[in-house]
């Protein structure tokens, strides 16, 4: 499992994220919609959740002391034309969630995230929305 898949994971068994987000089908039938892709699909409807790694591909980035330290970014958008309390109400259930969790990658030991408080920010096209960021340093398996 990737970075991005473990948050993923936590993220859709969080039942107030879930409440708040609204469903996509990847395939399977109608899940949270969580992304691990930027920007998400046009069509899908808010708010919705995208996560992206700040370094490296599908694993930690920077080797520090035989220790991968890796960054992420959350991003939660909402309806531009409803009010900003669902996405708000949302981005502090992710961090809520994600902070000081532990998440389990493939070939590497138990890690904890530590995540931000959500910064507000709209897009040029008037849609509300709140920025995290979460980071993680890893070990490798013995």
């Amino acid at each position: 499992m990737t970075i991005l898949q473990a948050i993923q994971s936590l993220l859709s068994d969080d039942a107030t994220c879930v409440s708040n987000l609204a469903q996509w089908d990847f395939g399977d039938g109608l899940v949270p919609a969580i992304f691990v892709r930027d920007p998400a699909p046009e069509k899908c409807g808010q708010p919705l959740v995208t996560l992206r790694e700040d370094g490296g591909a599908n694993g930690p980035g920077v080797v520090i002391n035989s220790e991968w330290q890796w960054s992420g970014t959350i991003m939660v958008w909402g309806n531009k034309d409803e009010s900003d309390a669902t996405p708000n109400v949302l981005a502090w259930a992710i961090a809520r969630a994600l902070d000081r969790a532990s998440v389990t990658v493939t070939g590497f030991e138990t890690s904890v995230l530590a995540c931000n408080a959500p910064s507000g920010l709209t897009d040029p096209d008037g849609f509300p929305g709140y920025r995290l960021t979460v980071a993680a340093i890893f070990r490798s398996e013995v």
